[in-house]
């Protein structure tokens, strides 16, 4: 993800976070956003198994009714992504998710991304935090889960520090 995306302001709670991160590794970052321009290509499936693995969950069942309830609350979640212009500061408020599709039984769910997010996801060249998604697995903490994104967006710049007041 571009790094504006890794440092900016959202809400979410650990659970959707683990939904989120699972989508967004499984989006092709270096693709154009000619791709991601049809609803069908921003479209993501995530087992349960998958999401018992990121989480930690031991019965399946738990974990696929526990990716439809997280999965329907991203439609309301928003993001704030701040960027400095030579008039000011450039607030732009995007929803991560424009659909969620599943049907019972089938252990997955399909998550749309809106297309307002896609450039920050594809076609990145530089200025990008990654991470594998093994490493977040026995996070615990949603803001630890941001410290690691955070920190990560730095050490890709070419001072690789940033001070933090």
């Amino acid at each position: 993800m571009k790094n504006a995306l890794a440092r900016a302001q959202h809400e979410l709670k650990l659970s959707e976070k683990r939904i989120i991160a699972i989508a967004i590794s499984k989006i092709n970052s270096k693709a154009s956003k000619l791709d991601y321009k049809h609803e069908q290509s921003r479209t993501i499936k995530i087992s349960a198994k998958e999401y018992q693995k990121i989480a930690g969950r031991k019965d399946k069942r738990n974990a696929y009714r526990d990716i439809i309830e997280i999965s329907e609350t991203l439609i309301k979640k928003q993001l704030t992504i701040k960027s400095n212009t030579m008039t000011g500061t450039k607030k732009t408020v995007i929803n991560w998710v424009a659909a969620v599709e599943y049907e019972t039984g089938r252990g997955e769910v399909e998550i749309t991304f809106t297309d307002k997010i896609m450039p920050y996801l594809c076609a990145i060249e530089d200025r990008f935090t990654a991470y594998a998604l093994k490493e977040a697995e026995g996070i615990k903490s949603i803001y630890t889960w941001r410290m690691l994104e955070f920190l990560t967006s730095w050490s890709t710049e070419k001072e690789g520090q940033r001070r933090i007041s």
